[in-house]
Order: structure tokens, then sequence, then C-alpha cells
């Protein structure tokens, strides 16, 4: 019974880092605008759409981590203050590696 327990609670530890790395994302998006959009020449600067490929290990710490751009619909200098400006993520540990990919956009 303790095996089937484990197996049952495992995707949902797995959703719970997907959640969380989500909400990582969604809370750096502040962060994010103000360092890359704020500071993006106005004349040049164009909103956009970017996608956060990340890995946590499963004590939730960041271990991989890029900026993947929407082919004509991102901003490449933009997507380079990204990539600069990733920042400490985590989440908290889910057990277990967790590797999201999250779409957001700027502004």
């Amino acid at each position: 019974m303790d095996d089937l327990a484990a197996l049952t609670s495992e995707p949902a530890s797995a959703e719970l880092g997907v959640v969380e790395a989500n909400a990582a994302v969604e809370q750096a998006r502040d962060r994010w605008r103000t360092a890359c959009w704020d500071g993006a020449a106005r004349a040049t600067r164009k909103a956009g759409r970017y996608i956060a490929v990340l890995a946590f290990d499963a004590g939730g710490m960041r271990v991989v981590s890029g900026i993947d751009e929407i082919r004509d619909a991102s901003d490449p200098v933009i997507a380079q203050c990204l990539r600069q400006n990733l920042g400490a993520l985590r989440i908290p540990a889910p057990g277990r590696p967790v590797r999201v990919e999250v779409p957001f956009a700027l502004p």
C-alpha cells in the first residue's frame, strides 16, 4: 500500500512544482518589466511574447534557465535583457526535478 501511495502522490508533487514555477515567473515579471521594458529605448522597444524555460531540482533550486523568443512576436533586445536579468528563481521543494516552459508577455 505504501508503494501505491507514493505513486499516486508523485504527480501531485510534480503539479505543485509546475504551479509554483508559473507563480515564480509571474512574480519576476514586475522586476523584468522594470529592468528590460522600462529600461529600453522607447523609440525602438516593442511589446513581445516570450517563454521562460526553467528546470528546478528536487529541492526547488533553479538548475537550468533560458528565455525563448517567439518569432515575429518578440523584441530581441528585450529578450537579451531578460536573459541577463533572470535573477534567483526558486520554488518550494517539489520532491523531484521539474521542467517548465512558461509563456509570458511584456510589457
